[in-house]
């Protein structure tokens, strides 16, 4: 190795050991499902960025065949990497077909099989060498058919992952569109560099700018790490509480038009989640919700009643303003909780205390046969009334005193009883 070529392999070093220093971050919440393809990304970008590294400082064919295929460790880790990363920040790991899976264990096992023995066979390269050019090191090859199998394979993961990452950033709040951004970002950046040198394009043809580029991608990554704290606010917590929330979630834009709500909201309005969004929610909402002015800053809470079927059901509907980073107005949060259940128990309850209002009152009973006068102006047992609106059941027994006077007079009937003459 020689040490003249380290300004060409510093910025790898510098990328192997700020993704090694993000993956430590990562591990720290290794608890977490949604760290764990993280942490495989930047290990896999570690060991692509390293080699490529040392390749850059080495001086012999030996050594560059021993980099070229450690290297391949990470060329072949990278896209299931980043895939498994995109699946997990957008919650979706379960959706994947086992099939799926198996491709995507396979595809990078031949590929560092057949890199590992690429002196028996043409399959990754037909014919290559290194030469230096500028002091930069350089690979002039003719890829065999299993090297252009594994860039479609690469590329397929790279823009499904980018995709399911857009999916969830179009669904989520401002924080979240921004880690997506910052991760997207991290990896368009090296494969630009890598479609630069594959197909050989710019003022260096056959310079393998990819590593370069990791160093570069580094930053969003760092700041989608500190600055955003990505996993302590991940949108993979969205998905899992907000999305099987029972109450109905709703974000109004500053022009109280629907920038995302949740399925319960959409269930509760009667919409489709998809049409919805966009939608001003006077449109949506109709003559049933009457949204104060979005002057109006502070928490509000209104209570409303909407249709559902035959019967109507009952909401409080909690708005709560967001602001931005600056504190400036963003829109409005609305929380729907149904609370049909809680006005029926609390006309029960009112009706109970009224039916205790009047047991307790002035009650009307005959002072001879103690019936009582209810409401209508009829005269009633008193068991009858009062089991009617309190719901108390009645035993009938004899106290002690009136046992023994009603046993006294059972005595003096059977003792007139004798006296009759037979």
């Amino acid at each position: 190795m020689s040490l003249i070529h380290l300004p060409f392999a510093a910025p790898l070093f510098i990328a192997g050991a700020l993704t090694l220093f993000l993956a430590a971050l990562a591990w720290r919440r290794r608890a977490r499902p949604e760290a764990r393809g993280f942490i495989f990304f930047m290990v896999a970008l570690f060991v692509w960025a390293v080699p490529e590294g040392l390749l850059q400082l080495s001086d012999t064919e030996s050594l560059w065949t021993l980099w070229t295929k450690a290297e391949y460790l990470g060329i072949a880790a990278v896209p299931p990497a980043w895939f498994l990363t995109a699946l997990q920040y957008g919650g979706r790991v379960k959706a994947v077909p086992r099939p799926i899976w198996v491709v995507l264990v396979a595809v990078p096992l031949i590929t560092v099989a057949l890199a590992w023995t690429q002196e028996l066979h043409p399959l990754i390269y037909r014919e290559h060498q290194y030469f230096r050019e500028g002091g930069a090191l350089r690979l002039d090859a003719n890829y065999g058919i299993w090297f252009w199998v594994n860039v479609v394979y690469a590329y397929v993961l790279l823009l499904w992952g980018a995709g399911l990452f857009l999916a969830a950033a179009s669904r989520s709040f401002h924080l979240y569109r921004s880690q997506a951004v910052a991760l997207l970002s991290a990896v368009i950046l090296p494969w630009v560099g890598n479609v630069l040198y594959i197909f050989r394009i710019g003022p260096l043809p056959g310079l393998d700018l990819t590593p370069f580029t990791f160093a570069v991608a580094g930053i969003p990554l760092a700041w989608a790490i500190l600055r955003l704290r990505l996993y302590d606010l991940a949108p993979v917590a969205r998905n899992a509480v907000i999305e099987g929330m029972r109450d109905g979630m709703i974000v109004l834009d500053l022009e109280d038009r629907i920038s995302d709500l949740n399925p319960a909201a959409g269930a509760i309005l009667g919409v489709p989640v998809r049409e919805a969004l966009g939608m001003p929610a006077a449109e949506v909402f109709g003559e049933w919700i009457l949204l104060p002015d979005t002057g109006i800053r502070g928490e509000e809470a209104l209570e409303i009643s909407l249709p559902s079927g035959a019967e109507e059901r009952f909401y409080e509907a909690d708005l709560i303003p967001l602001t931005d980073k600056r504190d400036q107005p963003a829109g409005r949060l609305m929380i729907l909780q149904d609370i049909t259940r809680r006005k029926a128990l609390d006309q029960e309850l009112n009706s109970a205390r009224e039916e205790i209002r009047v047991l307790s009152g002035l009650l009307p009973i005959c002072a001879w046969c103690k019936q009582v006068r209810d409401d209508e102006g009829y005269w009633r047992e008193i068991e009858t009334y009062v089991s009617a609106r309190s719901g108390a059941r009645f035993t009938h027994s004899i106290c002690p005193s009136c046992l023994e006077e009603v046993g006294a007079r059972i005595g003096e009937e059977e003792d007139s009883e004798g006296d009759k003459p037979l």
